[in-house]
C-alpha cells in the first residue's frame, strides 16, 4: 500500500465559504485514497493562488516526498498543482525526479514530460506539427 500526501489548494483567503470547499475537498480526498488503496500520512491544505510553481507548500511538498514521508500524492485535479501548463510540467519534473507518484480521484495521473511545455508553448492550436494546414 503506498504512503499518500493529500494536497488541498483553494485559490483565496481562508473566509468561511473557502472552508467549506476546503473541507468538501478533503472528505472527497479522503474517500478516493481509500478507494484507490492508499494509506494517508499526511494532509496539506493550503489557500494560496496556484500561479507560482515555486511556492512554498510546493517547495515543501516536494521536499518531504524526497525524504521519504509518502511516495504519493493525492490532488483533486492537476489545477491544484499548478493553473499553468509551465508549472504543472516544472513541479511534474521535479515530483518524477523524486520517484513521487500524482493520483486523483479516478487514479494515478501521467505528469507531463519536459518537453510539454516547450510543445504547448510554441504549438498553435489548429496547427499540426508540420504548420497549418499540412
Amino acid at each position: 500500500m503506498s504512503r499518500c500526501c493529500i494536497y488541498c489548494r483553494i485559490g483565496g483567503t481562508a473566509n468561511e465559504p473557502n472552508q467549506i470547499a476546503m473541507n468538501s475537498q478533503l472528505e472527497m480526498l479522503r474517500k478516493a485514497a481509500e478507494d484507490l488503496g492508499l494509506t494517508v500520512v499526511a494532509e496539506v491544505t493550503v489557500f494560496e493562488s496556484g500561479t507560482d510553481p515555486q511556492r512554498q507548500s510546493i517547495k515543501t511538498l516536494i521536499r518531504d516526498g524526497k525524504h521519504g514521508a509518502y511516495d504519493c500524492v493525492l490532488i483533486v485535479d492537476p489545477s491544484r498543482l499548478s493553473r499553468s501548463t509551465e508549472g504543472y510540467t516544472l513541479i511534474g519534473q521535479k515530483l518524477n525526479r523524486h520517484g513521487i507518484r500524482v493520483y486523483t480521484p479516478q487514479g494515478k495521473i501521467q505528469l507531463p514530460p519536459p518537453h510539454a511545455f516547450f510543445y504547448s508553448r510554441y504549438h498553435k492550436e489548429g496547427e499540426n506539427d508540420f504548420g497549418p494546414g499540412k
